[in-house]
Formats: C-alpha cells, sequence, structure tokens
C-alpha cells in the first residue's frame, strides 16, 4: 500500500514541470525535495513506481515539444 495516492506525485511532478518552464528553481527544489522525501517513505516496491509518475509528469510539463 503507497503512503501517498500515485497522483499526488504526478501532480508534484506537474508543478515542478511548469516552475521549470517559468525558470523558477526555487519552486523546482521544492517540489524535488518534497517527492524525494515522500518516495523514501514508500516501500521499495512502490518507489520506482512513485519516481516515475512524478519524472514523467514533470517531463511532459517541461519538455516544449515532445
Amino acid at each position: 500500500m503507497k503512503m501517498n495516492p500515485i497522483e499526488i506525485y504526478a501532480e508534484c511532478g506537474r508543478k515542478a514541470g511548469i516552475a521549470a518552464k517559468r525558470r523558477d528553481m526555487a519552486t523546482v527544489r521544492f517540489h524535488q525535495n518534497w517527492v524525494n522525501r515522500a518516495v523514501a517513505m514508500e516501500t521499495d516496491e512502490n518507489r520506482a513506481e512513485c519516481r516515475k509518475a512524478f519524472s514523467d509528469a514533470y517531463r511532459d510539463e517541461a519538455v516544449p515539444c515532445r
């Protein structure tokens, strides 16, 4: 069972990606720090899935043409 719903990780990645587009690196770091702490509380089996949800959402927002 996950500590946080997978949607939370994706939403955090989306917000970090939007901040990256705006070159707001303080906000990007805030979201990255939050996700690092949250993923650390997950079980070993769930960590990769949670990290992927964050990374995919971040990339979808931050990379202009994909």
